[in-house]
C-alpha cells in the first residue's frame, strides 16, 4: 500500500545520516532536543498523534546545499519500504562549510509504521545502509 504523507520540511543540517520514526509528542520533544537552537528554530512538523507520526529522514553527508528531497513510502506485509530521492538544484560546493545533511521531515498515518516494522531504505534507487530507529 503506497503511504500517503506531508512533506512539513527540509534543508540542510548537521543531523546525522538515517531515520527516524516519531510516534509521539513526547519523542518529538526528545529527537528536537538533539538538534542545535537554529535548526529547532525552522524545522518542525505538527502532528496529530494519536494518528501520525513524524518521518525524519537524514541523508549522506553532501557538500551540494541545493538538494531537494522526496520520498515515497510503502508498507506491505510486515514490512516498509522508503525510497528518498534526491536531486541537486546547483550541485556540490568545494567548501569545507557547506558539508551538511540534507533532511526531509514527512507527517505520515502511523498505521503504516504499526508494529515497528523492518524496513527497506532506498537513496536515488540505491540500498541505503543507514541506521532506522523508531522514538515512540
Amino acid at each position: 500500500m503506497d503511504v500517503q504523507t506531508t512533506p512539513a520540511w527540509q534543508g540542510p543540517t548537521g543531523v546525522p545520516e538515517g531515520v527516524t520514526v516519531v510516534g509521539s509528542a513526547d519523542g518529538w520533544a526528545r529527537v528536537r532536543a538533539t538538534w542545535t537552537e537554529p535548526l529547532r528554530a525552522r524545522a518542525d512538523a505538527k502532528a496529530d498523534w494519536a494518528r501520525q507520526v513524524v518521518v525524519v529522514i537524514a541523508g549522506p553527508r553532501t557538500g551540494d546545499l541545493s538538494l531537494a528531497l522526496s520520498a515515497k513510502i510503502e508498507r506491505a506485509g510486515a514490512g516498509v519500504t522508503i525510497a528518498v530521492t534526491a536531486e541537486s538544484k546547483a550541485g556540490p560546493v568545494a567548501v569545507a562549510s557547506a558539508m551538511n545533511n540534507p533532511m526531509l521531515l514527512l507527517v505520515a498515518p502511523a498505521d503504516a509504521f504499526a508494529g515497528d516494522p523492518a524496513a527497506s531504505l532506498q537513496w536515488n534507487g540505491k540500498e541505503w545502509k543507514a541506521p532506522l530507529r523508531y522514538e515512540r
